[in-house]
């Protein structure tokens, strides 16, 4: 595709976004607009049980262990790679600040200005954190992935009774604990839990966000409502609420002090109740963004509105926003919380068109932003692709991370387009040594990317030296969920509408009319002869550059939908599917399923190592091992992360495993 076409395609919604281009300036103006104070029919309550205060050991200085981010080959050991750069939530405690993200649990020593992360392997039960709290008596409570657990300095204990989803945990200075779910809102004093909906007279059972007030009030968000528990009954008010349409989520609530209540919502802006009425703040205010994602509340009472565009500030009178431009780590603000000595710490993550992720310090003077260090992390924990090079050098493609390399001593992260829908679906390397990928823009299409390995640079998205096409080029469809390269250098790219075959020149693209089992094409390997196996929605198709044979279920198939296939070192082929995995010799299919000895028959991905053995991922968790004669099988309760998107080993026998949410594994097996 033409370079500059692309190059328009992705600056055409930042234009639309931001507007022309030009010299930035704080954006101060506007008076706010009053929303109506609505308030919904009361409903008698349930009162709250009269329970006692979580009472716990404080924490000691040393309560913390150092985590295991070494680099070994010892065998039988599981290391961790994630981004902690993805902040979901922060808190302060103690000379610490707290970071909940996408890869695990960071403690800065904000003196200091050193960090440590801690993740599944340290014992945390989720690398994906969403949000953290430090209690009265310094002990921890996270929650991430429909779980809740709590540090009490000697280990991490899960609770079980917070089901669904958990949206937000607050803490009361006596320790009781509030957690805000999908289906209800519950309160854990200890040794009890109660749980409250609907029908004890909450405004929805949906709870999004929990807020403490000074006088002992509770104020949990809802769609469109906001409930308040005043210590006898639940007080339900209209914020963002519609008849007969519905309420956008109430993301966020803090509490002033002067004791006004601040609800941050999902694209309505966001709402003040000085005690009598709601007072709405949009963009048309000077909001950066109606999208309000978090809300804090300096020590001075300033308020902070972190939006999807930026960091807004009112002073009481006019909003002003500040950006990337002002020195903000990224423009997705998703977490604020306040010092006692004035400073402001905002946590940020990448979304669609703000590529910027990390912590920014606001001493009132300075912007100051702290990022994992260089080399240490991926640029993102949700891995999609991983190939492996003959010198062992690691690509791995990620959800909207871009590309990551792997040297053997450290990372370096590359972006895709620069504007933060950095998507990567399927890595190939060329005998030439170029790079091919399958990218996702997440917003406006894809397609294939040519890049040479030796002009990628840091400072410069992909798309800058490299080369790219879509349908435009020939390319059969833009989504391109798998690459293959054959010993003569032919590409082969699966898309959901077909195959593709790029000769250096020219593009050809065979669809189900041509032969092919179905039109999505969901892997594909080349055999030692050079031939073509395609796995499908309709089954494994082989090219033999001639014609096409169709195999499905009817054959011996184990089934229908092709997840994975490969190719082993005697030309033995494998497939992966929903139904278990099957083998075929020439002549017949042999299926594996976990009668078998296979750990589980959803495969989400397979290999093969050096050595001939043959790896095979689980979609529903664990990782499976063929020596030719048994099964191995690997599971969580034995070191494995989560479960794995994308395998691959490279040319010393270590197996790398890329997992959806929860980063990259690298492990060592047991010769």
């Amino acid at each position: 595709m033409n370079r500059l076409r692309w190059l328009l395609l992705v600056m055409a919604p930042i234009l639309m976004t931001t507007g022309c281009c030009g010299s930035f300036e704080v954006n101060v103006v506007g008076t706010p607009t009053a929303a109506p104070a609505t308030e919904l029919p009361a409903v008698e309550p349930t009162r709250l049980p009269a329970t006692e205060a979580t009472v716990a050991v404080p924490l000691p200085p040393d309560a913390w262990p150092a985590p295991r981010t070494e680099l070994v080959d010892e065998a039988g050991r599981w290391q961790l790679f994630t981004s902690a750069n993805q902040v979901n939530d922060l808190a302060l405690a103690d000379g610490y600040l707290w970071a909940a993200t996408e890869g695990g649990l960071v403690r800065w020593d904000i003196e200091q200005g050193t960090y440590r992360k801690y993740t599944r392997l340290d014992g945390l039960p989720s690398n994906n954190v969403s949000t953290v709290e430090v209690g009265p008596n310094g002990a921890l409570w996270v929650s991430g992935y429909d779980v809740l657990a709590r540090w009490d300095g000697r280990e991490w204990r899960r609770y079980e009774e917070a089901r669904g989803t958990v949206r937000d945990i607050a803490v009361e200075p006596n320790g009781v604990l509030w957690v805000g779910t999908d289906p209800y809102l519950a309160r854990y004093d200890g040794s009890e839990w109660t749980t409250y909906g609907e029908q004890d007279g909450l405004a929805g059972d949906a709870c999004t966000a929990i807020a403490l007030g000074p006088g002992g009030d509770v104020w949990v968000g809802h769609y469109g409502l906001v409930s308040r528990w005043d210590g006898q009954a639940w007080i339900t008010y209209t914020v963002a609420y519609t008849a007969g349409v519905g309420g956008v989520e109430v993301t966020d609530i803090a509490i002033a002090p002067d004791g006004a209540v601040w609800a941050g919502t999902a694209g309505r802006g966001i709402s003040r109740w000085d005690g009598s009425a709601w007072v709405r703040y949009t963009k048309e205010d000077g909001l950066a963004d109606n999208d309000v994602l978090a809300v804090g509340i300096g020590s001075d009472g300033i308020v902070w509105a972190g939006t999807r565009s930026g960091l807004s500030r009112w002073d009481g009178e006019r909003w002003a926003t500040y950006t990337t431009q002002d020195g903000l780590a990224g423009n997705t603000v998703s977490a604020i919380v306040a010092g006692d000595d004035g400073s402001l710490w905002i946590g940020s993550y990448t979304a669609a068109l703000n590529p910027g992720a990390g912590i920014t310090r606001w001493d009132g003077e300075t912007w100051t932003v702290y990022h994992e260090t260089e080399g240490e992390g991926l640029s993102s924990s949700r891995i999609r692709a991983i190939t492996i090079a003959d010198d062992g050098t690691v690509w791995v493609g990620t959800w909207l991370g871009g590309l990551s390399r792997w040297d053997g001593t450290g990372w370096t992260n590359y972006s895709i387009w620069g504007v933060g829908t950095d998507g990567v679906d399927s890595l190939a390397l060329a005998p030439d040594g170029t790079l091919w990928m399958g990218v996702n823009t997440g917003l406006w299409g894809g397609g294939a990317m040519r890049a040479d390995v030796g002009r990628l640079d840091t400072r410069l998205p992909i798309l800058v030296s490299g080369e790219a096409f879509d349908k435009e080029d020939g390319l059969a469809g833009d989504s391109v969920g798998s690459i293959a390269v054959a010993p003569d250098g032919t590409l082969w790219f699966g898309t959901g509408e077909g195959l593709s075959r790029y000769d250096g020149q020219n593009w050809t693209t065979f669809t189900a009319n041509d032969g092919l089992a179905d039109d999505f094409v969901r892997t594909l390997a080349v055999g030692p002869d050079g031939t073509l196996w395609v796995g499908t929605d309709g089954g494994v198709s082989h090219w033999d550059g001639v014609t096409w044979t169709t195999y499905t279920q009817a054959d011996g198939l184990a089934g229908n939908q092709v997840t994975a296939i490969v190719v082993d070192r005697d030309g033995f082929v494998w497939a992966g599917t929903y139904s278990g995995l099957s083998r075929w010799d020439g002549a017949a299919w042999t299926t594996y399923t976990q009668t078998d000895g296979l750990g589980s028959d959803w495969i989400a991905d397979i290999t093969v190592g050096p050595d001939g053995d043959v790896w095979a991922g689980h979609l529903n968790g664990g990782l499976s091992r063929w020596d030719g004669a048994t099964w191995t099988n690997y599971t969580v309760e034995g070191g494995l992360v989560d479960s794995p998107d994308a395998i691959a080993v490279g040319p010393d026998g270590v197996v790398w495993i890329g997992t959806h949410n929860e980063g990259l594994v690298r492990f060592v097996p047991a010769r």
